[in-house]
């Protein structure tokens, strides 16, 4: 079966992706809004992330099976797709608590749609676990399919630079994930095709979803201390919100106080609480400093695989010992 893809949502995230998929895939890029996608058909991109003659080049006219992005806010052109990539954003309030909705009137769309044998894959901003245990169940709810065996996940967090045209989605090193290993890699090798700087698969979505927690994190703190250069590397840069290198003490102290600030969430619903994020962020912590003369690359890795053993069957009492352990 060919591939054919469904971007959900066309902002500075969705439709640099939609674009680069084109080159190579039949892609429908999906978006609500009508004069954003009245916009971009006529090759216009007010986010002003993609230059006219660029997003020109993939533009087709017809919904067909060719290579190419034809862009629409009828669902119906979106049903004969079997990927479904949900670029929707998560903003928050003045609390910094994340609102969902979009992504759960989303997954509502993406469900009514779903076939046997769709996976449908995440890149919004979400704190771990929020795929399996808020999207899943409205996706099976909404289709009547049942996960892992009908239908399947997979969460790669977006890793946009708003407005940086040196380090575009291409160039970017993605992580990827799936809900199954075998989906895993059917996933990480969907974004290989298209992503030049590589990919890196995550052993679970909720690794996945924690490497972009500590990603953002990073970011907030570059955004914060801006007399500090937390960006000198020797040799040429990778991934210019993506560096953990180079941070003294203070900084890190600074890291922690930000983030924690920054991930007070709501989420005594899906069994996650408080207590996980400050070990969390203890670890985090530890794994800066422990990894302060590696590449980015290799602090990345080391975070993740962390992250991933204090994920796997770990209580929250479990959790709150490891904490006091470490303190």
């Amino acid at each position: 079966m060919s591939i054919k893809i469904a971007i959900i949502g066309l902002g500075y995230v969705g439709l640099p992706l939609a674009r680069l998929f084109a080159t190579k895939f039949s892609v429908v890029g999906f978006d609500i809004n009508k004069e954003r996608v009245a916009e971009i058909n006529k090759g216009h991109d007010i986010t002003l992330e993609l230059e006219a003659d660029l997003l020109k080049s993939v533009l087709k006219s017809e919904n067909s099976d060719q290579v190419g992005l034809f862009c629409s806010t009828a669902t119906a052109d979106i049903s004969t797709c079997n990927y479904y990539i949900v670029t929707v954003p998560t903003p928050v309030d003045k609390n910094n608590t994340p609102d969902i909705t979009p992504l759960i009137k989303a997954s509502q769309t993406v469900g009514r749609l779903l076939k046997k044998g769709d996976i449908v894959i995440y890149e919004s901003t979400v704190y771990p676990g929020l795929t399996e245990e808020e999207c899943v169940p409205i996706l099976e709810k909404e289709s009547g399919l049942q996960f892992n065996t009908d239908f399947f996940a997979g969460y790669s967090p977006e890793r946009i630079n708003p407005g940086d045209k040196e380090h575009t989605v291409d160039k970017i090193l993605k992580i990827t994930s799936g809900s199954t290993p075998e989906i895993g890699i059917k996933v990480n090798e969907l974004y290989k095709t298209v992503i030049s700087a590589g990919t890196h698969l995550a052993p679970s979505i909720k690794v996945a979803e924690a490497a972009k927690v500590i990603e953002n994190s990073q970011r907030d703190i570059n955004n914060e201390n801006k007399d500090i250069n937390l960006l000198e590397l020797e040799g040429e840069l990778r991934n210019p919100i993506d560096i953990l290198d180079y941070l003294t003490l203070e900084e890190t102290k600074q890291l922690q106080k930000d983030v924690d600030s920054y991930l007070q969430l709501e989420v005594s619903k899906s069994g996650i609480y408080q207590n996980f994020w400050q070990s969390l962020l203890t670890v985090i912590t530890m794994e800066i400093q422990k990894y302060a003369s590696k590449t980015p690359t290799a602090v990345h890795q080391s975070i993740v695989s962390d992250v991933e053993a204090l994920l796997q069957g770990k209580s929250v009492q479990e959790l709150d010992d490891l904490e006091n352990d470490i303190e």
